[in-house]
């Protein structure tokens, strides 16, 4: 697949267009219902402080309310794993735990930590899940932002930043280098969920369309008899309103699209300077280029979600990365 940069395309973010044209939502008025021809099932519903909508295409009956119950589920576990809101969360409890003893993880939570370390390696560590004391000195974090961090501050936190601050002692058992380093999975762990919920509603159906937080997973094709692949529309970013505008529309099948940008999420100081949220692990500082956001279309979410996060701090440096691992990059 082809690496493809347009800089005159002005587009983030990936929202479901209403282009289903027998959709099906869920309520309660059709608990009871299930489809005995072709039709498009939708349901949704809340997960990791953001909404997910499911949409499944199928000639046979679906038992939607049964995959809400088991896609709810499966998202709480999930949740329970890789939450830093959660104070119960395992990845809460590994930040808390101020010792270089082993930690053992469950499996779930040690594959995306592994992707993570794969996506930080391969992009030079533009990537790392470890910045997040960075994030949140520069206010971006869940306490008050109050001033910019001086230089002293940023290299007393830099001290403990680093992927390669966690080493794999044995499957599901990691170790920290540093006590006080800390891991947060959000930028990865809603494509990981995706991923997991797709391989849950294949036993439904191998035809859906899996959306977290506007990050899309397309399995198969949205109209199994004539081959119509599933239409996804990428939003504009518009920095003054958070009106919904479609820029574009891409067909996918057996493919993802992540998202990510700062043109909502910035800070500004006195003086008029603004900065976005994405921070650079190697500087400690918030990520200095031209790029205003990137959409990474590839095989599985996991690795998407972390490579638009990758190049949201690297930009076109990593262009030659993206080709070798054959995923399609839009940079504007």
């Amino acid at each position: 697949m082809t690496t493809l940069v347009d800089r005159r395309q002005v587009f983030i973010f990936v929202t479901l267009i209403a282009l289903l044209s027998a959709s099906y939502l869920y309520s309660k008025a059709d608990q009871t219902k299930s489809l005995s021809k072709y039709q498009v099932v939708s349901f949704e519903g809340k997960t990791m402080g953001t909404t997910y909508k499911i949409s499944l295409s199928s000639t046979e009956p679906i038992n939607f309310i049964q995959a809400k119950k088991e896609v709810d589920s499966l998202l709480l576990t999930l949740n329970k794993q890789m939450s830093h809101y959660m104070d119960d969360s395992v990845i809460t409890k590994f930040n808390e735990f101020n010792s270089k003893k082993e930690f053992l993880v469950p499996s779930d939570f040690f594959h995306v930590l592994q992707v993570s370390k794969e996506v930080s390696e391969k992009s030079h560590g533009a990537f790392d899940p470890t910045v997040s004391p960075l994030v949140n000195m520069w206010g971006f974090g869940p306490k008050k932002f109050v001033k910019k961090p001086t230089e002293s501050e940023i290299k007393k936190v830099m001290d403990y930043v680093g992927i390669d601050k966690i080493v794999v002692s044995g499957p599901g058992k990691i170790k920290k280098q540093d006590s006080r380093v800390e891991l947060n999975f959000s930028a990865v762990a809603k494509g990981y969920a995706i991923d997991k919920v797709s391989e849950l509603l294949d036993s439904y159906s191998h035809n859906h369309l899996v959306e977290i937080g506007g990050e899309v997973f397309a399995r198969g094709y949205k109209e199994p008899q004539t081959k119509h692949k599933w239409t996804i529309g990428i939003e504009k970013p518009v920095t003054t309103s958070y009106v919904k505008e479609i820029q574009r529309t891409i067909e996918l099948k057996d493919q993802c699209i992540a998202s990510s940008g700062n043109y909502r999420n910035f800070k500004k100081d006195k003086s008029g300077k603004t900065w976005g949220h994405t921070i650079d692990p190697r500087t400690g500082k918030p990520a200095v280029n031209k790029v205003k956001g990137s959409s990474v279309v590839a095989n599985d979410c996991a690795h998407a979600d972390a490579w638009a996060t990758a190049f949201m701090v690297d930009g076109k440096k990593l262009l030659e990365a993206a080709k070798k691992e054959n995923i399609e990059v839009l940079l504007y």
